[in-house]
């Protein structure tokens, strides 16, 4: 497979990770010699969010429409799927061994969640105001920064609301 106009490139790592959408198909170089190491049809997805990854997984939020799409976790070395989420997700962290995401649902309703990365289990979830723009971890605790000023604070361990500020 070529790389079309029409691809989107990520640089990782070790690798090259580059999304054809007309082929639906997302291809796995070797970032130091341009090899091939796998190809894989990836089904509804129009185009990539973001990817982040650890050191066994890529993590692929990929949209198919405005508010839809699916999150998911592929092997490194083989490219298998090791599980999804359906659904739009933003902001995607990795944090303490786990996902942290912003996913948005049909209902354009927000939510943080925290999922577990060897299966893809939501440990917890927080609905969040859409005005979201920012959120950072410290002392067992992720502050959320919102547009409106508002500052929110969340458990890292139960995902209930700690404290809440507005200016």
């Amino acid at each position: 497979m070529g790389e079309s106009t029409y691809s989107q490139i990520f640089e990782m790592r070790n690798r090259k990770l580059v999304y054809d959408p007309v082929k639906s198909i997302l291809l796995c170089r070797a970032k130091n010699d341009g090899k091939k190491l796998w190809a894989k049809k990836v089904a509804e997805i129009h185009s990539i969010v973001s990817i982040v990854e650890d050191n066994e997984k890529f993590y692929v939020s990929g949209e198919s429409g405005e508010k839809s799409g699916k999150f998911l976790a592929v092997y490194k070395e083989t490219g298998k799927a090791g599980w999804f989420i359906p659904g739009l997700s933003f902001m995607q962290v990795l944090y303490g061994g786990f996902l942290y995401l912003i996913f948005v649902d049909e209902k354009d309703e927000y939510y943080l969640l925290k999922v577990r990365t060897d299966n893809g289990e939501t440990v917890w979830y927080y609905q969040v105001d859409n005005d979201l723009f920012e959120y950072r971890f410290k002392d067992q605790k992720i502050r959320l920064y919102y547009r409106s000023k508002k500052v929110e604070t969340v458990s890292i361990a139960s995902g209930k609301r700690v404290s809440v500020q507005t200016s």
